[in-house]
């Protein structure tokens, strides 16, 4: 096969990933198994003793290799985009403009509170803007009353207008949330539990994976509290 044919493979690749990932929600889980995968093909068809010494053996080896790094640009090309869509979110570009969205996710933090009220990181599925229905993956502070307590890992659906934090006098609260993943927040927003949360069956296994984890850190600290 010649060095351009590789190239051409390899670049149609990478379109193919950012083409993909700005029609679906290709999630940093997806892009992290396609890794993992294209590296195991590639060091699995690398070994000599995969498809022998033949000459077949050999045609076949270097295809296989190939297959694998084109899963590699692949998952690259997603990635590259979700990179730029991150830069660029659906909330963000709906912040302080007063108009209320409803977002189904789910609790991707415990809750912090101060004084009367309470914080946590929610994750943002899907957003509802009149009759539109968008997939999306990213991030929202909710602040809102200290009751009803909720979990980690609760399906939600937030309705609210997002809005862009502002800093305090003392401490730089914006840059402080961005290293959080969070570029917006909802204040007071009505909150609904529902059924759903929107997550993939992976994301929804690292949700109990988590809360299970959550629960244990909760129960020995209350057990140390007494």
């Amino acid at each position: 096969m010649h060095k351009s044919q590789v190239l051409f493979y390899l670049l149609v690749a990478f379109v193919v990933g950012v083409f993909v990932a700005s029609v679906f929600v290709v999630s940093y889980t997806a892009v992290l198994v396609l890794l993992i995968l294209g590296i195991l093909v590639i060091a699995v068809a690398g070994y000599n003793g995969t498809f022998g010494d033949s000459e077949k053996g050999i045609k076949k080896r270097k295809i296989a290799v190939l297959a694998g790094f084109v899963l590699l640009v692949f998952a690259f090309g997603a990635a590259r985009f979700d990179s730029f869509q991150y830069s660029h979110t659906l909330l963000e570009q709906t912040a302080d403009r007063n108009v209320k969205i409803a977002m189904r996710g789910y609790m991707a933090g415990e809750t912090n509170t101060s004084g009367k009220a309470a914080n946590f990181k929610f994750k943002v599925k899907q957003i509802q803007i009149g009759d539109r229905l968008i997939d999306t993956d990213e991030n929202i502070l909710v602040v809102t009353e200290k009751f009803p307590a909720r979990k980690f890992g609760e399906a939600l659906i937030v309705v609210g207008a997002p809005q862009t934090p502002k800093n305090f006098s003392s401490f730089d609260y914006v840059t402080y949330l961005k290293k959080e993943g969070v570029k917006v927040e909802a204040v007071f927003p009505k909150i609904q539990t529902s059924d759903q949360s929107g997550a993939g069956k992976v994301e929804n296994w690292q949700i109990k994976v988590k809360a299970e984890l959550f629960d244990i850190k909760n129960s020995f600290q209350a057990a140390v509290d007494k």
